[in-house]
């Protein structure tokens, strides 16, 4: 087995949490309590109520609407949103939570890195396959 070195990561392959339904209702009902309803952040974006509603629930993502919404929530992104959430959902401190979250991120991370390193190998079997049969053919042809 050859090991193959893993391209350098980069910057922009930031890992967003997801939220569950129970942490979008947690973030529904600080958006109230801000006074802030759906209908302000369709006006402010130029988006449909539903879509807003199912990047809260975690079914559709959208960074335009999720920076948005920690702006008005006051956090520094998504994923603090989703961190206070899940802690009120979860009845744990926020940094328990967030190391939670740390490792899920580093385990999604790790998956990703490893899809590309089978695909990239995927990708060099079937280039040498392709020569060795080139290869064949030339020397029967």
């Amino acid at each position: 087995m050859t090991l193959t070195k893993l391209p350098p990561v980069r910057k922009d392959m930031a890992v967003r949490l997801r939220p569950n339904y129970d942490e979008g209702l947690s973030i529904q009902y600080r958006l109230k309590r801000k006074r802030y309803s759906f209908v302000r952040i369709q006006e402010r974006l130029g988006v449909s109520n539903q879509i807003i509603a199912n990047v809260i629930s975690g079914r559709r993502r959208s960074a335009r609407i999720e920076a948005e919404i920690a702006r008005i929530l006051g956090k520094a992104d998504w994923n603090e949103v989703v961190l206070e959430a899940r802690s009120e959902v979860q009845g744990k401190p926020v940094d328990a939570v967030r190391e939670e979250a740390r490792r899920e991120m580093y385990q999604t991370w790790e998956r990703r890195a490893m899809k590309r390193a089978i695909a990239r190998d995927r990708d060099m079997a079937a280039k040498l396959r392709q020569l060795a049969k080139e290869k064949a053919e030339g020397l029967h042809g």
